[in-house]
């Protein structure tokens, strides 16, 4: 083949040219889609009479044609039809300046964009070794591929399977839209059962609380500070790195969690307890400017923003590391940074406060969410029972 063979290959299409004789046409090549190859188009000129004015017309015709092959256009398939050949990553390509624009606009938060994100990103890297050319055959069996791909080789959990799944649905449901695909393939693929995807989060004991916050006390006040706001302020990691001073009212002792950075996009005002401003106070974190960030990069109260997973990956690194953690007992216990949440949830309703005042705390939209907390603590024998004959 060549150079020029190759490149017209390339680009999917040759320069069209006018020929004059017995017959007169334009002609050019353009890729095929059903076949792969190159077809050879041909647009006769007999019924146009005098030779100028063919060329004339010849002329501004495969200008136009030129025009509309570099815009994609194909003379074999109408525009509608040809919506099904767009490629497996400019189908990709379209949905994530999709993402980004709803980002911008405010109607997709920035953690669901950094996860959507990460889906995509993992289906390329499975393309790469799956490759298919249309986003027309990403269908229920490439994507059931991509699935076992994920659960089996990568070893992803029941319910981060189910998330693949929801996330595949939505995708397909944008590729439908744009007419890519004709129907959602993804509607037909199975979740594994709820009964199998429970979280595997439970509560810290009153004893690993304790051993917690006075070691924090002694090596990391910082770090304290960021799980006395999960446990008191049930203030979610999402939502915590991006709080600033200027969200603090030591004299209300409020926080205000605006709702460009809720997880329920409403504004909230959240309570301070004493314990929490005495630390904030120790720590001298008030006489920062307000515009500084609580947590920000590297965990500084600074102006540049830090990032929602450095909570998590502190509690990896330093809590329960086999190596310098200062709790590594708890490593498999089945609690994490963002357990304080739920402890303190559950701690605070047993200390008597009303299940309304703790709801409005952890900004719960229903009271029956709230004391789900509650019920999972009334699970014991009924005293009466126990000695019953």
């Amino acid at each position: 083949m060549s150079i020029n063979s190759k490149i017209n290959q390339l680009k999917g299409y040759t320069m069209p040219r006018y020929t004059a004789g017995k017959e007169n046409y334009v002609s050019f090549n353009a890729y095929f889609p059903p076949t792969g190859k190159m077809k050879r188009k041909k647009i006769m000129l007999d019924h146009i009479d005098g030779k100028k004015n063919r060329r004339e017309f010849a002329d501004e015709l495969c200008k136009k044609i030129v025009e509309a092959l570099i815009s994609g256009w194909s003379p074999w398939i109408d525009s509608e039809a040809a919506k099904k050949y767009t490629t497996f990553d400019d189908a990709f390509n379209a949905y994530l300046a999709h993402i980004s624009h709803e980002l911008k606009n405010g109607t997709l938060t920035v953690a669901s964009h950094k996860t959507y994100n990460s889906y995509i990103k993992m289906m390329r890297i499975y393309a790469e070794t799956h490759p298919i050319t249309y986003i027309s055959d990403f269908n229920s069996e490439y994507m059931n591929g991509y699935l076992d791909w994920i659960y089996l080789e990568r070893n992803c959990t029941p319910r981060t399977y189910n998330n693949e799944i929801g996330f595949l649905v939505t995708l397909c449901d944008f590729f439908k839209r744009r007419k890519y695909i004709e129907e959602n393939h993804a509607l037909l693929l199975k979740k594994i059962p709820k009964s199998k995807c429970k979280k595997q989060r439970d509560i810290f004991t009153e004893k690993d609380l304790k051993s917690l916050f006075s070691k924090l006390y002694e090596h990391d006040k910082k770090y304290l500070l960021a799980c006395y706001f999960e446990f008191y302020c049930f203030i979610r990691p999402n939502e915590l790195y991006r709080v600033k001073l200027e969200n603090i009212d030591v004299k209300k002792q409020t926080i205000f969690i605006p709702a460009s950075i809720s997880k329920n996009r409403k504004d909230a005002l959240v309570t301070l307890p004493e314990v929490v401003l005495d630390l904030l106070n120790e720590l001298k974190i008030m006489q920062k400017p307000h515009d500084c960030y609580i947590f920000g990069k590297d965990f500084e109260t600074c102006r540049t923003i830090g990032h929602n997973k450095m909570f998590s990956n502190y509690w990896d690194r330093f809590i329960v590391s086999s190596d310098k953690g200062l709790l590594p007992q708890l490593k498999g216990k089945h609690v994490c940074f963002y357990s304080l949440k739920g402890t303190g949830i559950t701690k605070m309703l047993e200390s008597g406060v009303a299940s309304i005042a703790v709801r409005d705390q952890a900004r719960h939209q229903h009271i029956t969410t709230t004391e789900i907390y509650a019920q999972r603590q009334q699970l014991k024998a009924p005293e009466v029972l126990k000695n019953y004959k």
